[in-house]
């Protein structure tokens, strides 16, 4: 069982400088008028037609069919075209958004946590901060957006060890790991019996860190 600690000043301006380097890393090596990869681009293109109101379709007045292989980032993608954002701009902010959201998890989870020291923690977060999860922002992937549910889930995962008889603890695991699956569709099955679940909760950490 982990031990818990406060955060401090040192942590605020760890986290200042975090944003920092990503900033950094963003306006000098990040080319952002680049133009979007195969994949990353199939799933904008249903995210528009979505967001036009055609469905998810491939094309505008054929039958509803799921090709993207990043369901939610798809709806929310599409609810931002929805809402008077271009597409390209909307896939770039989900994305962007959640690597800056990961890299502070990383941070706050490994200080609160007491898993590393202070400076182990932000040289852990930093070499995520200019990692290669801005070069999927650069090409428009979703998988910032998983990133940022995976350490989400294990942080749950952790808090259920230490309470297994929690219900809403439960739910609220079994919920993240649903919508971590169906960011990459990932087909992440998510069961545990009352009996084993201690159990399948370590078997789902040991599998993350793997």
């Amino acid at each position: 069982m982990y031990l818990k600690t406060k955060l401090n000043r040192f942590d605020g301006l760890s986290i200042v400088v975090l944003l920092l380097l990503i900033a950094i890393y963003a306006i000098n090596y990040i080319d952002f008028s680049s133009h979007p990869f195969e994949d990353a681009a199939m799933v904008m293109r249903y995210a528009q037609h979505l967001a036009e109101g055609h469905g998810i379709v491939w094309n505008v007045g054929e039958k509803p069919v799921d090709g993207a292989t990043d369901f939610i980032f798809m709806i929310l993608s599409a609810l931002f075209v929805k809402a008077g954002m271009p597409i390209e701009s909307s896939v770039r902010l989900i994305s962007f958004v959640s690597h800056i959201l990961t890299v502070i998890f990383v941070y706050v989870t490994i200080r609160k946590l007491r898993i590393g020291g202070k400076w182990l923690a932000f040289i852990s977060a930093a070499y995520l901060a200019i990692g290669p999860g801005l070069r999927y922002v650069e090409f428009y992937f979703g998988v910032p957006l998983f990133a940022l549910f995976v350490c989400i889930t294990w942080w749950i995962a952790n808090e259920l060890l230490k309470k297994t008889e929690s219900h809403v603890t439960s739910l609220i695991f079994v919920l993240s790991c649903l919508i971590m699956g169906l960011i990459k569709e990932c087909h992440i099955l998510c069961h545990a019996r009352k009996s084993g679940l201690k159990k399948h909760i370590q078997d789902f950490i040991s599998g993350l860190a793997i």
